[in-house]
């Protein structure tokens, strides 16, 4: 058992400096980008569709009324990981809202706002 745990504790001495040095993605890396945010249907229910450039592990749309957020929701289907076609749909009262859509690729983020206006027959961009 100690045998075990020497070479184990060896191991891990002589890996740490490696995954330490691993190369980690920043901003300037990020090669993801969003090329089309819309959105359609009412109060009843409105769509969300983005569609992204590059890598993508998942895409967040999120509803603010001011400062507070409304709704949130999350693009992670096959569609959106692999074609980077992200759609997702809740439901809203009528009023103007900022929507943030957010495409996330490990650590690398990028968004796009918008001002989103929904009404009793349709939901719109501004």
């Amino acid at each position: 058992m100690k045998r075990m745990l020497s070479i184990f504790m060896l191991l891990t001495l002589l890996f740490l400096p490696v995954v330490s040095a691993m190369p980690v993605a920043s901003a300037a890396t990020c090669s993801t980008t969003i090329t089309s945010f819309t959105v359609s249907g009412n109060a009843n229910r409105v769509g969300f569709h983005a569609v992204v450039n590059g890598p993508v592990d998942k895409v967040i749309f999120n509803v603010y009324s001011g400062t507070t957020k409304v709704l949130t929701t999350s693009a992670y289907c096959p569609h959106c990981r692999l074609d980077g076609i992200c759609n997702r749909s809740g439901v809203l009262k009528p009023g103007t809202y900022k929507v943030t859509a957010t495409a996330i690729t490990g650590t690398c983020k990028t968004s796009i706002t918008k001002t989103l206006v929904v009404t009793t027959t349709r939901a719109y961009l501004k």
